[in-house]
């Protein structure tokens, strides 16, 4: 039955999962993973706590995307005419020249040019293009995780199957009308080290983060079953995909929360630096009341 809107209830809760059942009294680090149900707001619905061993090949994929500039003709030239003795060759003629004729030719769609270009090209002149690199934004993170569920008892593969129910039940949105959708829950993956309350430092810090796929292989290594027919040996891989961007305050906010020391790293608030002219002018406006106290932009 599809749920209305006008009718959607915030269920409270909490479920608790553990394989193996004394993972959390043992002597061995452990592995939460933390499925928040999205009903109404992001932080409010059904939690399923699932407690588990840390598995071998944990990685973190952090990537920036950077791109090419040309300043071409015009940047180079402005760049240039800005700068105090700086002598044109030439080439540097030659090659101007070569570019504006084959830019004007493509434009009016004939060839203006005279065989100039080619002249250019056989005297082995070119125009430095003069590339920079662009920040274009952060990439958002995607981290898998392999979990093998090998089980000594029915009431262990019970477990290990709930566990992969739920999981699967919650990487999928919810219809909550005719035509909408409600997002799918979000996962929270954090390491622990034996016996401790608080994150380990040491290993990954991730954010909340959506279920993007679930592959399970079922007695991958031998067809061995329980008097009840479960399956003794499961394979899962989980991938995962960040909800939101990172930005150095988020992942500094993420480290303080983690228990991750950041107290040597410079704390740089972003301020531009102005020239001494825009400072002797923001001055005198400033003795005139023409301008706020505020001089310098915050990053």
């Amino acid at each position: 039955m599809v749920r209305q809107v006008n009718k959607l209830t915030t269920i409270h809760g909490n479920e608790v999962l553990k394989y193996p059942p004394e993972i959390n009294a043992s002597k061995y680090p452990f592995m939460n993973i933390k499925i928040n149900e999205r009903q109404g707001a992001s932080d409010e619905g059904f939690v399923t706590d699932i407690y588990t061993y840390i598995p071998v090949g944990i990685f973190n994929n952090d990537g920036i995307s950077y791109n090419n500039l040309e300043r071409g003709l015009i940047g180079s030239g402005i760049e240039a005419l800005s700068q105090q003795g700086v002598s044109l060759t030439q080439e540097d003629i030659m090659a101007a020249a070569g570019e504006f004729t084959s830019q004007a030719s493509a434009y009016v769609g004939m060839d203006i040019s005279g065989g100039y270009s080619a002249g250019v090209a056989k005297a082995g002149v070119a125009l430095n293009p003069s590339a920079v690199t662009t920040f274009e934004s952060t990439e958002i993170r995607q981290f898998d995780i392999n979990l093998k569920f090998i089980t000594n008892s029915n009431k262990e593969s019970q477990v290990v199957a709930k566990i992969i129910n739920r999981i699967r039940e919650f990487m999928y949105p919810e219809q909550i009308g005719t035509f909408a959708l409600q997002y799918p829950a979000t996962f929270e993956i954090k390491f622990y080290s034996p016996g401790s309350s608080q994150p380990n430092p040491f290993m990954p810090i991730y954010m909340p983060a959506y279920c993007t796929g679930l592959q399970t292989t079922y007695n991958p290594s031998h067809a061995s079953f329980h008097p009840d027919g479960a399956p003794v040996e499961v394979d899962c891989q989980l991938s995962f995909r960040e909800a939101e961007q990172l930005t150095r305050e988020k992942l500094n906010i993420l480290m303080q929360e983690n228990g991750v020391d950041i107290s040597g790293a410079e704390n740089e608030d972003g301020t531009t630096e102005l020239s001494a002219e825009t400072k002797e002018t923001l001055e005198t406006l400033k003795r005139q009341g023409k301008t706020t106290p505020a001089t310098s932009t915050q990053g």
